[in-house]
This record gives structure tokens, C-alpha cells and sequence, in this order.
């Protein structure tokens, strides 16, 4: 098999798998509802709670769909439903996916749906790195994802054989509003950088 043949074989997985993983979701109805728990670094709550993240800065979460973020650095951020985030200072989230398990840096919905917003005057970085599995995402919302006046960087890097590279992945669609946004992927079994199951708005 020749270079070329073996890249596009690559992103047809890379493709296929994207889809099939988000059709998927459109064949169970789900009703969306705030989260109930979300997990900082690999720590999970299921009541409204505050940190500190592993390299500065705080966060906070009001128990529903309020997440604040001030100044913080530290892991991956899970929640099972909609999460509202708001942004102040410079915030970011380090992910390795070999070191800290799970394939995403910040996913939210999987159990409700709902939307992922990012909001404020802060910003956030998202950096996923990964040296093995299928798929490595930066974000993911198995909802709608709402990017809104704002400044959101991700950068997802994979160094995996076969380790495909998404940026932000949304199972509903995907809205930036008078925000700045930069997005780069790099995976050796293909990359793409923003996708949406229901188109961009």
C-alpha cells in the first residue's frame, strides 16, 4: 500500500469512527438536564463544590450547570449533563490520556445531553496528548456546544500508531459568538479539527 493510499485509508477510519459514535446518539431520544456530577482530575462529585486545580488557580460548581474557572491549571473535566463555564483569567486544562485514562480533556452530556457552554472574559486552553487508543479528543459535548464571548485555544496531539486526533466534537451543533477560537489536531490515523453532527452556526 502506497503513502497516499495509506493516509486516506486512515482518515476514512478516522471519519467513520467520528460518525458512527455520533449517530449512534441520534437513535436514543434523551431530554437534557444539568449535570448531576462532573469529576475534576479524576476526582468526582455529586453536590455543589470548589477546588483548586493541581498547577493553580480555582473552579467551582453551583450542584446544577454553573462551572466557574478562575486562573485554573490542572486535568481533565467530566460532567454528566449541560455545563455552563465561565471563564476568568487564563485557564487551562493539561490532559494525557495514557497517564489520566478516558480519550477526552473536557466532555460533558454523556449522561443528560445538554449543551456545553464556554463563556466570559477569562480564557481557557485545552492540550491532549495521548501515545495510544482510537481517538483522542480535546473537547467533546453530547450536546450542543456554544462558544460565546470568549477566547478558547485546544491543541490535541497524539503520538499512538493508529491514534486519530479531534479537536472539539459536538453531537448537536456548534455555535461561536463573538469569540476567538483556535483549534489544531495532529494524530499519525488522521485529524480534523471541529466537527458537528448538526452543522456549525
Amino acid at each position: 500500500m502506497n503513502r497516499s493510499r495509506a493516509v486516506r485509508s486512515r482518515a476514512s477510519r478516522l471519519f467513520a469512527c467520528v460518525a458512527a459514535s455520533m449517530l449512534s446518539l441520534l437513535l436514543v431520544p434523551m431530554t437534557a438536564f444539568a449535570s448531576t456530577q462532573i469529576s475534576v482530575e479524576g476526582t468526582s462529585y455529586d453536590k455543589a463544590a470548589s477546588g483548586h486545580g493541581s498547577g493553580g488557580g480555582t473552579w467551582e460548581w453551583d450542584g446544577a450547570d454553573a462551572f466557574g474557572m478562575t486562573d485554573y491549571v490542572g486535568g481533565r473535566i467530566t460532567a454528566n449533563g449541560a455545563l455552563d463555564i465561565t471563564l476568568t483569567g487564563e485557564n487551562v486544562i493539561d490532559y494525557d490520556a495514557s497517564r489520566d485514562g478516558g480519550n477526552t480533556a473536557l466532555v460533558t452530556g454523556y449522561d443528560e445531553g445538554g449543551t456545553l457552554t464556554v463563556e466570559g472574559d477569562g480564557s481557557l486552553t485545552v492540550n491532549a496528548t495521548a501515545s495510544e487508543g482510537d481517538v483522542l479528543y480535546g473537547v467533546y459535548s453530547f450536546g450542543d456546544l456554544a462558544v460565546e464571548n470568549t477566547s478558547v485555544e485546544v491543541n490535541v496531539a497524539s503520538d499512538g500508531d493508529e491514534t486519530s486526533a479531534v479537536g472539539t466534537a459536538s453531537s448537536g451543533a456548534t455555535r461561536i459568538d463573538e469569540s476567538s477560537v483556535s483549534v489544531s489536531a495532529q494524530g499519525p490515523g488522521g485529524s480534523m479539527g471541529m466537527t458537528a453532527n448538526e452543522g456549525f452556526e
